[in-house]
């Protein structure tokens, strides 16, 4: 048993003693709560995962079947992770996939069997069909009955509903690390790593059976099977589940469901500072007694906006999909929190290494590496992966940086090239294949630039085609319409030709000075333009506006639709922008002409509109500044 000071957390054989034990332990206790008023107990958790496994056993799964789940966040999501892993392979996907992404995903994990929700229509549905995949529809009540829906899988003939113990390093789930091309790398994650993480993750926040966590966080992450699934369960807490991150509606469940910690993107965290002053919500006297960030870098300033508006301390962790999440955290006070740092080992061994593996030492810079329970033993089918980052059983992050004398974790940077849009990784390969494709591209290099609340976002250099022709958004919308939202490129550069450094390869560090450049030389023509340029900056989260950057071209629907972001929070931040623009003393002016220009300019692309405003600069000013 590993109590971890006032933490009730158990170190847990597999996920099923996980419920199982809990469910004798907590008994009537709330589980899980739902949307309007779905409650579980402990014991109709641990009914309702025995009953779908027998299901699944029942239609043919088995314990090494890999079943694609494609379901909204919810209680019937976190269910479906349950009862899947504790019968076979569960293997979760973003529902906001396209058709081309599904049959990439589909195809990688070798895939049998798919859930959905009843009642509900995705492409994943027909693509599975189309595949030959056996297709369960989940019912949306909380009850998991397996229906017989077209594309359903018949019970299997003389099939049981027993289903076998797991045993500790069998595996439980897998997740890719990022794209969808086949060259994803697959995380097989066994009842080990994540009953270890899950015991980390309590001890870390010091949980107790009367924690309740609220649940915004997208589901099919590892966070959300882990830190926001597993870990209150083994704490014998409650979870609060919604459908997804809102600012609004996080205030409102703050005072109606009183959850004791959140755990949020630095985007969401960023979005409940921008927000709180529209609710009627005193924050600094809500339930909450802690918040924890987490999936990217944490600002200093927003670290301490957050706790000062909610007068409680901010957990920044650290983590990969390979520790299942958890590596690193800052701890609670009374324990020193030192600037710079994501804290200490939450579990696993930590080790600095030098460029021929030798371990540094304290203060001196180098690759990270992990060992410990939680860490995975390698890539699934990426023997040549596997051998690069797993070596003497040690885990090679990719990340840099170095380890101070009490054991506290600077990071530096990365060596890989994954770029980290508010905490969802980016394949920058995925994104150039993609754009390849289109009949005017001739060269292409996606890269990382820097993004005021998500860390980072995702820009573009094209070289086009002799005598071919395309816009930003003909780019753009060709890459929405077969990659995830959050892999649309919000940059789109127009080169000549692509740096490259002297022995042929595309200069990184040349692609992301050049936004800023861009940016440096088309900047605004007049004071008016200065002044919208810096609203816009700022409701962009954008260091600076170029007059021919086209980021006022989406409207406030394209901009929730197409945000992309788990967490909610740059897609939001979009779309008020616009409405922010009519508001009548917003910024320096607030007379009629001032709000007639705002109102137009808000509606046009920068560069594109610079004729509209000459017109305004001839009219005569009818009572603002501009």
């Amino acid at each position: 048993m590993d109590t971890g000071g006032r933490t009730s957390a158990y170190r847990y054989r597999d996920i099923l003693d996980l419920v199982e034990r809990q469910a004798e332990r907590r008994g009537e206790s709330i589980a899980f709560e739902g949307i309007g008023d779905l409650k579980l107990s402990y014991r109709d958790v641990a009914a309702k995962v025995r009953g779908l496994g027998a299901s699944l056993t029942a239609h043919g799964v088995q314990r090494g079947s890999r079943v694609a789940i494609v379901l909204p966040n919810g209680v019937e999501m976190a269910l479906a992770l349950l009862g899947v892993s504790v019968t076979a392979i569960a293997v979760p996907f973003n529902p906001a996939c396209r058709g081309e992404e599904f049959r990439a995903h589909f195809e990688a994990v070798r895939a049998g069997f798919l859930i959905v929700l009843a009642g509900t229509d995705t492409v994943a549905r027909s693509v599975a069909a189309g595949m030959g995949i056996k297709v369960f529809e989940l019912s949306g009540d909380g009850g998991l009955a397996l229906s017989s829906a077209a594309h359903c899988a018949a019970p299997a003939p003389g099939g049981g509903g027993e289903t076998t113990r797991p045993e500790p390093g069998d595996v439980a789930a897998i997740l890719l690390t990022s794209g969808s091309t086949g060259r994803a790398k697959k995380v097989p994650l066994t009842h080990r790593n994540l009953c270890a993480s899950a015991s980390y993750t309590c001890r870390s926040m010091a949980l107790r059976p009367a924690d309740r966590c609220l649940c915004m966080w997208e589901q099919f992450h590892i966070s959300g099977l882990t830190s926001l699934l597993m870990t209150p369960l083994a704490a014998g807490g409650t979870v609060i589940y919604t459908t997804g991150f809102d600012p609004a509606e996080f205030y409102r469940l703050v005072e109606a469901k009183e959850p004791t910690w959140f755990m949020g993107v630095p985007a969401a965290l960023h979005e409940l500072v921008f927000h709180a002053g529209k609710y009627p919500v005193t924050t600094r006297r809500t339930s909450l007694r802690l918040i924890r960030s987490g999936a990217a870098a944490l600002a200093p300033q927003l670290m301490a906006e957050i706790e000062t508006l909610f007068g409680v301390p901010v957990i920044q962790s650290f983590g990969m999909t390979e520790a299942a999440p958890l590596i690193t955290a800052t701890l609670l006070p009374p324990a020193v929190r030192k600037p710079g740092s994501v804290g200490q080992s939450c579990g696993p061994e930590l080790r600095i290494l030098g460029p021929g593996g030798a371990a540094l030492g304290a203060g001196e810079v180098g690759e990270l590496a992990l060992r410990g329970d939680n860490i995975v033993a390698g890539y699934e089918d990426d023997p040549e992966a596997t051998a690069h980052s797993f070596r003497d059983g040690w885990f090679l992050t990719g990340d840099t940086g170095y380890l101070d004398e009490d054991g506290y974790l600077f990071l530096k940077g990365r060596l890989k090239q994954m770029i980290n849009r508010g905490g969802e990784k980016v394949n920058p390969q995925e994104v150039d294949d993609v754009l390849l494709t289109h009949q005017a591209v001739a060269e292409v290099a996606s890269f990382a630039v820097k993004h005021r609340t998500l860390g980072e976002d995702i820009a573009v250099a094209v070289v086009l085609k002799p005598s071919a022709s395309a816009t930003e958004d003909d780019l753009r919308n060709f890459v929405a319409e077969r990659l995830a939202a959050f892999k649309v490129p919000q940059r789109v550069l127009f080169v000549d030709q692509l740096p490259r450094n002297a022995v042929g390869k595309i200069d990184r560090l040349a692609l992301t000075e050049m936004p800023a450049a861009e940016d440096a030389a088309t900047g605004p023509a007049s004071d008016l333009e200065a002044r919208i340029a810096r609203v816009w900056a700022e409701e962009l989260g954008l260091a600076q506006v170029g007059a021919g950057r086209q980021f006022l071209c989406h409207r406030r629907r394209f901009a929730v639709r197409r945000a992309g972001i788990h967490g909610g929070g740059e897609g939001l931040r979009q779309a008020v922008a616009g409405t922010r623009a009519d508001e009548p003393h917003h910024r320096e002016g607030n007379g009629p002409a001032d709000r007639g220009r705002t109102r137009r300019f808000a509606r046009s692309c920068a560069g594109d509109r610079r004729r509209r405003l000459d017109r305004h600069r001839k009219t005569p000013d009818r009572g603002g500044d501009g």
